[in-house]
């Protein structure tokens, strides 16, 4: 399996994150989040390739913390994404949002060569 192949991240250089409601129930949605290796289709030399997925249900409070920049957050939605993130459950959850926070930042920075390092 890919997981388990200590070399799975050898060339990477461009990843796409996305997350997509594939089930709604009344005690909230439940979603799916990938991870994508796309160098290959920014190459132009082949389709992507699925790193990870990780299906989940999320409350929508939650939901929008982890969609609130981090430098927006208030102390006490600070303190909650805290708490969620010891839960070793919620541990891939914690690593997509330091990704999405990052390219966040990408997309804020004036300067294109700091934003692209």
């Amino acid at each position: 399996m890919l997981i388990d192949d200590p070399g799975r991240f050898d060339g990477m250089r461009v990843i796409g994150i996305d997350e997509r409601v594939w089930r709604h129930t009344r005690r909230g949605e439940k979603y799916v989040t990938v991870i994508i290796d796309l160098t290959a289709v920014h190459a132009g030399t082949r389709p992507a390739r699925l790193l990870t997925g990780t299906a989940r249900a999320t409350r929508s409070t939650g939901r929008r913390r982890l969609h609130t920049g981090a430098d927006l957050l208030t102390d006490k939605q600070a303190a909650r994404l805290r708490a969620l993130f010891a839960a070793d459950a919620h541990v891939e959850v914690w690593a997509t949002w330091g990704i999405y926070q990052r390219m966040i930042a990408a997309y804020h920075e004036p300067d294109r060569a700091a934003a692209d390092s």
